[in-house]
């Protein structure tokens, strides 16, 4: 009965922010066509005794790059959704991390997208990368890599200073 109780709240709750489940799906499919010439994809919402089932599905998502790319659709549907309805931080960040193993493509159109995203928005998408990893995508964007980059830049090298400050 309490599970019963429960399932019958959920799809209450569910059905009175679906407005908001169809935005996310909206974004979120637009975002993985963005990111693949050859791929669809989709965010589906569904009830069960366990709680709400949210999944992003597409094609290849065995694939770990792939599956990093679905954390950015989400990411990305959350900050458009969330500063149009000015309850926002006003940025979105990634991390290299989210980046590994993904095809400098895909990397490239996302970082375009959430950068669309915050332009449009007003707010702020912040990207940590590793030089190897912008280095291929330097030549093929729109985005002046020169006026994007934030220094001073850190670096493993063992004759480089961290800010400015040299440690014995």
């Amino acid at each position: 009965i309490d599970r019963a109780n429960i399932k019958l709240k959920l799809i209450e709750n569910l059905s009175a922010s679906w407005d908001g489940y169809e935005r996310a799906m909206l974004i979120i499919g637009r975002a993985i066509a963005d990111l693949y010439d050859d791929r669809t994809g989709k965010f589906e919402v569904a009830d069960t005794d366990n709680g709400a089932d949210l999944r992003i599905t597409n094609q290849g998502e065995h694939d770990s790059g792939i599956s990093k790319m679905k954390i950015f659709c989400l990411d990305l549907a959350l900050f458009t959704i969330w500063t149009e309805r000015q309850k926002h931080p006003d940025f979105l960040i990634h991390d290299s991390h989210l980046f590994d193993g993904v095809d400098p493509r895909q990397v490239l159109n996302a970082i375009e997208l959430g950068e669309d995203a915050a332009d449009r928005l007003g707010g702020q998408y912040i990207v940590c990368l590793n030089s190897d990893t912008l280095d291929p995508l330097s030549g093929e964007t729109r985005i002046d890599w020169d006026l994007a980059t934030v220094k001073p830049a850190l670096s493993d090298q063992v004759d480089h200073d961290l800010f400015g400050i040299r440690f014995d």
